[in-house]
């Protein structure tokens, strides 16, 4: 029974209700150590009758291997994995050790995630994970991207974590609450249960000691044996020493056999007894040693091996041992393991740590255990390794891996540190400008971008006569830092530069150069020359014949590069086969990546469905990932999609989501313009101007070039100026736009011509209208199109000239209804109204009443894929799949999939075929 702890209580039996009754939940518990966070999870799986019940824990020494807590929670579904898609199963076997590892963390995140709901459809299934801050990076991704995406599926996943402690995952977007030391009543209740012998002035140090901390209260009344004068009651425990103080009188009290036992239980990974015996006898020890430790209550020997009293007691009887004691605990260990496969990697770790001095042979192993480990674990297995390799030159390989690595894994402050420790032990003048672009892309991420920018520059020359295609390579990186600290033109000189030294490159390089060489152009404000630039740089590519063209990544650029050329039509079906296939695949990141590439398709061709669709499907990966610039950026994608077809809550409330996930980053963060632009569907150009105004402020403080954009903010402030009566800021937005104009692009001089057509007199506005239009025809965007088609029968409708409105109005309705952008439709509609005539709406598919999800699931049901087989292209569970196909139907009004299908066949321009 837990005393004290009702609330904590209550919350976790709404929990099971929930899993219960078929949903899903998830929940955190922080508190310090000591403060009964495991012995709430204990509560929990008391009270888990008929579940699946499935337990897993963060050890300090297993922090480094990778997935070590996963093959724990999972292992009693491992009969199980044979039944999932193969790419699911060949990435746990790998994770799991039950075959070699093929894929990458995200791909085991989402097959676990499979795993987990395949269990749920037979028993509810409760998941509980101790001690998050010190699980392995790999499967603490793996369990929180499950728990973010569980929704419908009767599984329930509850962490604990210290609240002074960060993991080395990200558990954002997780409800949490603290587990706070208990009261005086609660605390005096506890002890008087716990140790009925004390008097009553002892229990009463006992508890002011113990500063409400369940452990403390637990363990004090057996160290003080009545004492009034015991030193321990003098004053409150200091919860950073706490461990000390509980346990550390009866460590040092023990024989240094069973001191030294305890150390290799400490460093013992596998929690398999017999690992642990064999280990000892290596030793000399025999395994009654430990009973030392039993007896005085520090840990006991169960079937699963050597269980400490508490967390504390492993990191203290580690923590406490003197190095040397240590390495004999890991090579004992490594001797133990010797002979299993599964074991390879944990013995290469047991070496490492139990080496005195450099070891070739030890270095070589942790190295090749690091070629297929995820890139966090494979940094510190590198750097390990570079410390025991005796040969200098290999050293300052293995620490450039190990910093490329930790860059791969988020890891930057790690990543500068071993590249600096790899520059100072090379003299490879290669090496060296690798050890300086690796430090830089570092300094990038830590917002130091002038620095990164300079050391970028350094590194380029060094290596320009040597390796001229690695110097274009290094200057491509420095030009995002260029713009970010409005330094365009030098930008546009390093991109320039790069083009020329890469001009022997193979094609996928050649591509990734002109591309960002095209962007460097764009954001200098010359976006003409940049569209023909990026265009030529994909059709070379696409005509190259190029294999390396046949990765995912490769492939991506392409589209990125035909998107950047304004050719829509070519940019499209390579980022839709893209997501298929990293759906497939489960390659999470890439599918993300390919996802935001057809956001920007479908924003820039107006397609509000598609959009929605693609933005939504992004917005739930970068959340169930939980990386917060991508969570950031998908909010603006959705929030875009949400302002076109006319969804004003949900718009509002992602903006606002967006504004705050900036402000973490950046001091003047942007207010999203797709709430202005909602705004002028809505007909509020005054609350449009106000957005528009601080977005433009701080975008010209940057040094961003308005006419470099898909839809840019100086044109909309013009228009929301021009609409709300202010002509003279109308006129002077529009002077700021032209001025920004170095080239002469068709959709930046259509857009002119529009604002020439809102501010001009009588006689003028038709002409200027005119030539917008004209413009417009040479520009794939039919939304901007039909923008001008609307705000020029406004203008007619306003000069009396009805019929000649009614033309232009209806023109625009029609593209507005194709294009599914239900807001401007209404506004199309209501101007239609207002020139006398009574306009029938065009009979659209009732797909507006779908939320984004249910749009997302409908699609790959009328491509032909089965309920399981869209839940496998989401990283959902069937149940949740069910759920949003049930509501599809209903608001669809139709009964069947064959009925469903007829309604999508608009939907994309090239539909995949159906999974076999």
């Amino acid at each position: 029974m837990l005393i004290g702890r009702e609330p904590e209580l209550k919350r976790i039996e709404q929990i099971l209700t929930a899993v219960r009754g078929g949903r899903a939940a998830a929940l955190i518990v922080t508190g310090e150590p000591g403060v009964g966070k495991t012995a709430l999870l204990d509560a929990c799986a008391a009270r888990a009758d008929g579940f699946c019940t499935l337990r897993t824990r963060g050890v300090e020494t297993e922090a480094e291997l990778p997935f070590a807590a996963l093959v724990e929670l999972l292992e009693p579904l491992a009969d199980r994995i044979e039944r999932l898609a193969e790419a699911q199963a060949s990435a746990l076997r790998g994770a799991l050790a039950l075959a070699r590892p093929t894929d990458g963390e995200a791909a085991v995140a989402a097959a676990t995630l499979a795993l987990l709901a395949l269990a749920a459809e037979e028993d509810p299934v409760l998941v509980l994970v101790d001690d998050a801050h010190w699980l392995d990076a790999a499967s603490g991704l793996a369990i929180a991207f499950a728990a973010r995406r569980l929704h419908e599926a009767g599984i329930g996943v509850v962490f604990t974590n210290r609240a002074e402690d960060t993991p080395r995952f990200s558990l954002e977007g997780i409800d949490a609450i603290p587990l706070l030391p208990l009261e005086e009543h609660a605390a005096t209740e506890l002890v008087v249960r716990s140790a009925p012998s004390l008097d009553e002035a002892t229990t009463a140090r006992v508890v002011a000691a113990a500063a409400g901390n369940p452990l403390a209260l637990l363990e004090l009344p057996s160290l003080v044996s009545g004492s009034r004068n015991a030193p321990i009651l003098e004053e409150p425990l200091p919860s950073g020493e706490a461990a000390r103080h509980l346990f550390g009188r009866r460590l040092d009290a023990l024989e240094p056999d069973a001191r030294l036992a305890l150390v290799v239980a400490a460093a013992e990974r596998s929690r398999d007894l017999a690992v642990l015996v064999r280990a000892l006898g290596s030793l000399g020890l025999e395994p009654d040693v430990v009973e030392a430790a039993e007896r005085v209550n520090l840990a006991r020997i169960t079937d699963n091996g050597l269980e400490f009293r508490h967390p504390l007691v492993r990191s203290l009887v580690y923590g406490e041992a003197d190095p040397a004691a240590r390495r004999r605990a890991h090579a004992a260990l490594a001797e133990a393991l010797t002979g299993d496969p599964r074991a390879a990697d944990e013995r290469a770790w047991h070496r490492a740590l139990g080496a005195v001095a450099p070891d070739a042979a030890i270095a070589d192993d942790l190295a090749c255990s690091a070629e297929h480990q995820p890139p966090g674990a494979a940094a510190a297995a590198l750097a390990r390794a570079a410390w025991l390799t005796p040969d200098r030159p290999l050293r300052a390989r293995r620490l450039l891996a190990a910093a490329d690595a930790a860059n791969r894994a988020g890891e930057f402050e790690a990543s500068a540190s071993l590249a600096e420790a790899a520059a100072a032990d090379t003299s490879d003048v290669l090496e060296r400008a690798t050890a300086e672009r690796l430090i830089a892309l570092s300094e990038i991420e830590r917002d130091r971008l002038r620095d990164a920018l300079e050391r970028l520059a350094r590194a380029a020359d060094e290596v320009v006569e040597i390796d001229p295609v690695l110097a274009a390579r290094i200057l491509v990186e420095a030009i995002e830092p260029c713009s970010a600290t409005s330094q365009m033109e030098r930008g546009a000189r390093l991109g320039r530069r790069a083009r020329r030294l890469a001009r022997g490159a193979d094609a996928v390089t050649r591509l990734h150069i002109e591309s960002r060489y095209a962007d460097s152009v764009r954001w200098a404000g010359r976006a003409g020359e940049a569209t023909e630039l990026a265009l030529a740089a994909a059709e070379e590519a696409a005509g190259s014949g190029d294999e390396g063209l046949d990765s995912l990544e490769s492939r991506l650029l392409l589209a990125e590069a035909f998107f950047s050329g304004d050719d829509l039509d070519r940019a499209r079906p390579i980022a839709e086969r893209v997501v298929d296939e990293a759906r497939r695949l489960g390659a999470l990141s890439r599918l993300r990546l390919a996802l935001a590439t057809l956001v920007s398709v479908e924003l820039v061709a107006g397609r509000a469905l598609p959009l929605l669709a693609a933005a939504q499907e992004e917005l739930d990966l970068a959340q169930g990932l939980g990386r917060g610039w991508a969570w950031a950026e998908a909010l603006g994608h959705l929030a875009w999609g949400e302002s076109l077809r006319g969804l004003e809550e949900e718009c509002r409330r992602h903006v606002e989501e967006r504004f705050k996930l900036q402000a973490l980053r950046y001091p003047d963060p942007i207010i999203h313009p797709s709430l202005a632009l909602f705004e002028l569907a809505l007909g509020r150009p005054e609350e449009a101007a106000r957005a528009l105004e601080h977005t433009v402020r701080v975008r010209s403080e940057r040094g961003l070039f308005d006419a470099a954009e898909g839809s840019p903010m100086l044109p909309m402030l013009c228009e929301a100026y021009a609409r709300s009566g202010r002509h003279e800021d109308a006129a002077a937005a529009l002077e700021r736009f032209e001025a920004s104009m170095l080239d002469e692009r068709p959709l930046a001089l259509a857009l002119v011509a529009r604002c020439r057509g809102l501010l001009d007199d009588d006689a003028g506005f038709a002409e200027a209208f005119e030539r917008a239009l004209a413009q417009h025809e040479r520009d794939p965007r039919k939304f901007e199109r039909a923008r001008t088609l609307l705000l020029y029968g406004e203008r007619l409708r306003r000069e009396k000239r009805r019929m000649e409105a009614r033309a232009r109005l209806n023109e625009a309705l029609a593209i507005f209804e194709e294009l599914g952008t239900t807001a401007w439709s209404r506004r199309a509609l209501a101007e239609l109204a207002a020139t006398g005539e009574r306009a029938r709406r065009r009979k659209d598919a009732t797909r507006a009443d779908l939320t984004p999800q249910e749009l997302v699931v409908a699609r790959l049901v009328a491509q032909g894929h089965t309920n399981r087989e869209v839940a496998t292209q989401l990283f959902l569970t069937t149940n949740t799949i069910e759920t949003h196909l049930r509501h599809v139907f209903q608001k669809l009004g139709v009964r069947s999939r064959t009925e469903l299908a007829s309604k999508f066949t608009d939907f994309r321009d090239s539909t995949a075929a159906p999974a076999a």
